[in-house]
């Protein structure tokens, strides 16, 4: 998808910008008090997507609730895995100018071009999915 290193850290370095953005508007409850559900597909269809849950998920792994941040989406846990180390690694890439990060990008997504990783993978979004309608999110 990215073939230029300079734009592909420009676009993951934003995501990680709004991504802290979203996270301090729900902490700070800027975000959460005016606006209910923001999810596209819910406000649609009614129904949760895959990742409803997520930014919940997120602000109980904040708090060290481990379990509550499983049960609400355990794509919260990769997302703010994500946020801890995709900034070091964009800064240390930047300041070596190294381009490792970049280069395990291209090498996982040669891998999911492999038809049994990308099904199992989304096996596992439709099982989370599943999970996020069983509940009632």
């Amino acid at each position: 998808m990215f073939h230029s290193k300079e734009r592909f850290y420009f676009f993951i370095g934003l995501g990680c910008v709004i991504g802290y953005g979203w996270i301090y508007m729900h902490i700070s409850t800027l975000l959460s008090k005016y606006v209910g559900s923001v999810c596209v597909i819910k406000k649609i269809s009614g129904m949760p997507c895959p990742s409803c849950g997520s930014t919940r998920a997120i602000l109980a792994l904040l708090h060290g609730e481990w379990a509550q941040a499983i049960a609400w989406n355990p794509i919260g846990l990769f997302l703010l895995g994500g946020l801890m180390v995709i900034p070091s690694w964009l800064f240390f890439d930047l300041f070596s100018k190294s381009s490792s990060f970049f280069d395990t990008y291209l090498s996982v997504e040669q891998k999911l071009k492999n038809k049994r990783i990308l099904i199992l993978l989304l096996l596992l979004i439709g099982m989370n999915w599943i999970w996020n309608i069983y509940k009632g999110l």
